[in-house]
This record gives structure tokens, C-alpha cells and sequence, in this order.
């Protein structure tokens, strides 16, 4: 595999792979020494085709969580550390020894804290899509990964706590042993993870399994009992190539003495926090919606009009009327005008019965039938009267008038 074409040449990092449609390279990662980069860096540099300053280029944060140094990850999930160890090996008392050992505990005593199994990686979680599969992210515990992630989620994957085997086989078998009394185990081996965030279970439920199977977990699941039960068979082949085994002294680097800094205070708060429960909305019950007299409230922004009444029975569709663009009216039900006008309107106008009669000054049907005027087509709002009614006006709001002035109207008669 050719590696050479993926570095960046502004920071020396490797790149996420080639946009191939604009023939460029995609941003960078996140050029963390504690991820599964590293297996490729490593590589890449044992071929001659990343020059050695490359491995120097990786970062490297260390964090104090729980009293432990840790070397910080993308996420904290467990296979940013364990998942490179499948293949290659591992010095005692070096950089990568201790942070894989210092992220197991973390681990495991944010499990034992909040009463849970422990294995948090990337997996999927108990959540769908509109397609009804399920949803992936990185899980970790809070204070453990460079990004900020969500102190509720609570995702344990197998897969995870079998790659643990390869740091701590006795606690990682107890680990097992529990999620398969969970319900984690199927026919064909672990599922893919056993959901406990609060936000996404069900009501009355402390977990949910994820009855999935990723492929690339099983697989690093099996490896990792290999590496268990045939003494580290892929290790064994790696150190055996001799380009690779000229540069294992990279993988040698020691534990630096200073440089580690404090994790923030909210994410070790937020580990050390009991685990929350479901929010569960209080229950309103309505007997008899439309007893009381129903307010109404009518939204727009000028298009697009809305009308919602207080019982929430009914949320009027709106009707585009083709004499005007972008006018709309609520088609609610019509009632007689008190002011006698010739229009129907969708509440009353206010006008005293009885008093001398001019078009509603509300939203009208779309025939305008007022006597003495020449508006001889559809309107969209209003037909506004005169000041006075022997005075001609014009109808600005008419869209379809023969002529824009009205025919003179006598003043009434006393």
C-alpha cells in the first residue's frame, strides 16, 4: 500500500484518503499517537516511505483521570489503544504499555462506580434510523478523549472487553461472563453492544442490546482470544519481517516524567457523577377538549399563514390564491358578517348589525360582489371602502378590476 501521497505537506500527518471526484486529499486526522493511525504510521515509516520525523509529528497529551496518566485519544474508546496491540507488540514499561494498562482502569472503575459492565468503544447503540438501522458512534469515559463527548452515554461494546484480554485477561473474562448473564450473548457469539444510556431505553428498562453483528468487531474479537490462547501468534509474524523489526525501537519510547495536565473539572465531574435517570414527563390528561371558549392565534411570516386554536383540534392548512403571489388565507370555516357585507369572512369584522354596509376589512372569498363598484374579479384581501361615500376611491387591493376607479356613489339619503 502506498502511503507516501497521504501526507500533508503543512504538518507531516497522514491524511484521511483521496477525494477522488476533486483530486485532493481530505483533511487530516486527528493525528493522535494513542489511535489506530499509529499502526499505519508505523508502518508507512518501516516501508521508506514516511520519512522517521512523521512519527515525531504524532501528538501525544497526556491527562491525568483517576489519578492515572493517560495518554488522551480521539474519543477514549478502548480501540484507539488495544486494537493496534492485535498486530503489534508491546514493551513493558513503555509509553504504550502504560496508557493501554492506565485505560483499562479508567475503565473499570467508571464500570464499578455506576454499577455496569465496562468495554466503551466505538460500537452501535440503541438508536435507528428511518431506514431501521442502527446508529454508530465513539463512546468513552468523559475526561479519557480529546473531544468532548456526552457524560449519559453508557455503551458497552463485547467486542471491547475481549480486545482487554490482550492487558488484563482476569478482569476482562469477569467482564464477559457478566455481559453474557446481561443478554449480550446469541447463537453466533457477543452482539454488537449493550446499550445503558438513559436517553435512548425504553420506560422501565436499565438497558437495551443491540442485537447487531459489525464484522470488524468479530474479527477483532477473535484475534484477540488468538493472542490469548496461541501466545501472540500476529505479533510473532510482525516481529519476524525484517523491515518492521529494524524499527520496533520506535515502539520503545518512554514514559515521559512531566508534561501531563489535569483533565478539566466538568469531564471529572461528570465521571464521578451518579448515573442519571430517565427524565419521565409528567402525564396531563384533557377530558372534553373545547368546553371553554377556544382562543385562536393566527402565525405568518407573510407567505406562509398558520392559524392554531388552544384546545390543539385544529391547525388550519393554508390556500395559495393564483390573483396574488405569495398570499395565502386560512381556510377555516366561514360565518355570516354582522355588518351585512356582501363578502363572507372567516370571523367577524366587528361592524355593528345594521350600520351602514361596506366590505370587511378581514379576509374575503375571492368574489368581491359590492354594488357600485367595478371590481369585476377575484380579490385577495380586503376590498377597502371610501373615506366618504360620496367621494370616488380607487381599490387598491382589487387584482382584477376593469378600470382602477370606481363608479361615483350618491351620498345616502337621510
Amino acid at each position: 500500500m502506498e502511503f507516501a501521497f497521504l501526507q500533508r505537506p503543512d504538518n507531516g500527518l497522514l491524511a484521511r484518503g483521496w477525494q477522488v471526484d476533486e483530486d485532493r486529499l481530505m483533511e487530516a486526522g486527528d493525528g493522535l499517537l494513542a489511535s489506530q493511525a499509529r499502526l499505519a504510521s508505523f508502518v508507512g515509516i518501516a516501508a521508506g516511505q514516511l520519512p522517521a520525523r512523521h512519527w515525531a509529528a504524532l501528538k501525544r497529551p497526556l491527562c491525568v483521570v483517576d489519578g492515572e496518566q493517560l495518554l488522551l485519544s480521539p474519543a477514549g474508546a478502548l480501540s484507539d489503544y488495544l486494537a493496534p496491540l492485535l498486530v503489534m507488540p508491546r514493551y513493558r514499561g513503555s509509553l504504550f504499555d502504560q496508557a493501554c494498562h492506565a485505560i483499562v482502569r479508567v475503565q473499570v472503575e467508571h464500570a464499578r462506580r455506576h454499577s455496569l459492565p465496562w468495554g466503551m468503544s466505538e460500537s452501535a447503540c440503541n438508536s435507528v434510523d428511518s431506514a431501521l438501522q442502527y446508529q454508530t458512534g465513539t463512546f468513552g469515559v468523559p475526561g479519557t478523549g480529546c473531544a468532548r463527548g456526552s457524560a449519559d452515554a453508557s455503551v458497552i461494546a463485547p467486542y471491547a472487553g475481549m480486545l482487554a484480554l490482550m492487558v488484563a485477561p482476569q478482569s476482562a473474562c469477569a467482564n464477559l461472563e457478566r455481559l453474557a448473564q446481561l443478554g449480550c450473548m446469541g447463537e453466533f457469539g457477543f452482539y454488537e453492544a449493550l446499550d445503558c444510556s438513559a436517553a435512548r431505553l425504553p420506560r422501565g428498562q436499565r438497558h437495551a442490546v443491540v442485537r447487531a453483528f459489525v464484522g470488524q468487531h468479530q474479527a477483532m474479537g477473535l484475534l484477540a482470544l488468538s493472542w490469548l490462547l496461541r501466545e501472540r501468534p500476529l505479533q510473532r509474524h510482525f516481529e519476524a519481517d525484517a523491515r518492521l523489526r529494524a524499527n520496533l525501537l520506535l515502539l520503545q519510547e518512554p514514559v515521559p516524567e512531566n508534561g501531563a495536565f489535569a483533565a478539566p473539572r466538568f469531564e471529572q465531574e461528570a465521571a464521578q457523577a451518579a448515573p442519571r435517570q430517565a427524565h419521565v414527563p409528567a402525564q396531563r390528561l384533557v377530558h372534553g377538549p373545547g368546553a371553554t371558549p377556544v382562543q385562536l392565534q393566527l402565525l405568518s411570516n407573510g407567505r406562509y399563514h398558520v392559524m392554531v386554536t388552544s384546545d390543539g383540534a385544529a391547525t388550519a392548512p393554508v390556500a395559495i390564491s393564483p390573483s396574488r403571489a405569495g398570499a395565502a388565507t386560512a381556510a377555516a370555516p366561514t360565518a355570516a358578517c354582522p355588518a351585512a357585507c356582501a363578502m363572507s369572512t372567516a370571523a367577524p369584522c366587528g361592524r355593528p348589525a345594521g350600520a351602514r354596509p361596506w366590505p370587511c376589512r378581514m379576509g374575503t372569498k375571492p368574489a368581491c360582489r359590492k354594488d357600485g363598484w367595478n371590481c369585476a374579479g377575484a380579490t385577495t384581501t380586503s376590498c377597502w371602502p371610501p373615506r366618504s361615500w360620496s367621494r370616488p376611491r380607487t381599490i387598491s387591493n382589487c387584482g382584477a378590476c376593469a378600470s382602477r376607479m370606481p363608479r361615483a356613489r350618491p351620498a345616502p339619503s337621510s
